[in-house]
């Protein structure tokens, strides 16, 4: 199974998200996309988003709550801190036994 990863900040989430999750997923075939709202980016450390992050984790997923293809996934969330894609792999991978996590 292949699951397709969407990470970011979502400050806030908008159309743009929406269209750029949709495109890739016609292009992957995949129809299972995780949208995965970062705590903090380790590249804009001085410069925190403006929403609070369990605000940011709720507006993601009101933005998919139409669409059965998307999901949310809390873990970056709830681990706090600093958000790194190789914590997120590896958090998929052992979630969702030999899935093949693509960006």
């Amino acid at each position: 199974m292949r699951i397709g990863v969407f990470g970011g900040t979502f400050d806030p989430p908008h159309v743009g998200h929406l269209l750029l999750a949709a495109m890739r997923a016609k292009r992957s075939g995949s129809t299972d996309w995780f949208s995965i709202p970062v705590w903090a980016q380790p590249f804009r450390v001085g410069t925190p988003p403006v929403a609070s992050p369990q605000d940011r984790l709720e507006m993601v997923r009101l933005a998919v709550a139409d669409d059965a293809n998307y999901a949310v996934d809390d873990a970056e969330i709830n681990r706090k801190g600093l958000s790194y894609t190789v914590d997120t792999v590896e958090h998929l991978a052992e979630r969702f036994k030999g899935a093949q996590p693509f960006f």
